[in-house]
């Protein structure tokens, strides 16, 4: 009897045992299948950065997709496109009240003058002079004259510019008119009037304007056209975005290493002449291509002639400077005298000067003379 007992807790003994030892087995098992599982997680976990980076690496490629006229850029000012500039320490913005109205004025440069008048125009005068734009592209659409058609197709042709253009009067309609008003109210230093056409173009998927100056080269003084012979060359560019792309379209200046983004009522306003009627270097600018959206603007180009801005200079400055603190921070006490910088005008006034100070000395002398002709007479 002992015997069996014996006999059944050594058989007890030795299966618990087989038991732990199978357990043990499985634990390992599962430790080798987690162990070999890890890597797989690894490997997912390195192929969703993988695709991550891939998808970055496909948006930037959509960012330099080809468009019709790429071959018109460099390397260099195309890659301005898709730069940001940072705002340097010493950044300053402007504001100046004019006609109970505050006017944002962010200077982006000196030589030449940039700068980019925020908030300018208030969006409900913007859908006003689009609306006119609409209203003049269905005109022209049913009224074609003889050799547009030419022109269009020349157009497609053309690399340089990709963008519908549209051309309008001052005040010929009232929308165009209302901003026309407005900016030569707030901006009292410019001559309005001493200027072209509204530009307007507007920037489809795929638009740009390759590098170029708005300064007009000619081969000699002979090839002049009448409005420069009259006016001078294309002295300020005044852009007004109407309408901003959802992506691209800014604008930049290859020379300057400028880029510069505008939302819809923004002006863009730069000098593109120095003062001895030489072109500004730095003013060579390009329109961004559009990526997405659509983007419409409105240009102006302001002639020298009968600008106060043109021929009035700093204080401190030599003689060829813009006086900037007429656009910036304008005085109205201070229109028009500012010294001149044209040569005839100039000698005019100190010729003027001259016979008025003559004037006062003659009549000194003879206050004088009179004074002793009396003393004489009573002795």
């Amino acid at each position: 009897m002992r015997l069996l007992l014996w006999t059944i807790v050594l058989a007890t003994i030795v299966e618990s045992a087989k038991n732990d030892d199978k357990k043990d087995s499985r634990n390992v098992d599962e430790t080798k299948k987690d162990s070999k599982k890890k890597p797989e997680m690894k490997k997912t976990v390195d192929s969703t950065k993988k695709s991550d980076s891939s998808k970055n690496d496909e948006q930037k490629k959509k960012k330099r997709l080809w468009f019709n006229g790429k071959s018109e850029w460099g390397e260099s000012s195309l890659n301005l496109c898709y730069k940001s500039d940072p705002l340097p320490q010493d950044y300053l913005c402007y504001q100046y009240y004019r006609n109970y109205e505050v006017v944002y004025v962010d200077p982006i440069a000196i030589n030449p003058i940039i700068l980019i008048f925020r908030k300018f125009i208030p969006q409900k005068l913007v859908d006003g002079f689009l609306e006119d734009v609409y209203k003049k592209q269905n005109r022209t659409k049913k009224d074609k004259k003889d050799g547009e058609d030419f022109i269009n197709e020349y157009l497609k042709t053309y690399k340089r510019r990709k963008a519908n253009e549209t051309l309008l009067s001052h005040t010929g309609m009232p929308g165009v008119a209302r901003v026309f008003r407005r900016a030569q109210a707030l901006i009292q230093t410019l001559n309005f009037n001493n200027s072209g056409m509204w530009q307007v173009l507007s920037f489809q998927k795929g638009g740009h304007a390759a590098p170029h100056y708005d300064y007009i080269t000619y081969s000699s003084p002979d090839q002049y056209s009448k409005t420069t012979r009259k006016n001078g060359n294309r002295f300020l560019t005044f852009a007004l975005t109407l309408k901003s792309a959802d992506i691209g379209g800014e604008t930049t200046f290859v020379l300057a290493n400028l880029t510069v983004q505008t939302e819809p009522g923004d002006v863009l306003l730069f000098t593109n002449m120095n003062k001895d009627m030489t072109p500004a270097v730095g003013s060579a600018h390009a329109e961004c291509p559009v990526e997405s959206g659509e983007k419409i603007t409105a240009t102006l180009w302001l002639r020298p002639k009968g600008q106060e801005l043109f021929y009035s200079y700093m204080q401190d400055d030599n003689s060829l400077a813009y006086d900037l603190d007429k656009l910036i921070a304008p005085k109205r006490d201070l229109y028009g005298m500012s010294p001149i910088y044209d040569v005839y005008v100039y000698q005019k006034l100190m010729m003027e000067m001259f016979a008025a100070q003559h004037a006062k000395k003659v009549a000194a002398e003879k206050s004088v003379k009179t004074g002793k002709s009396g003393k004489t007479g009573k002795s």
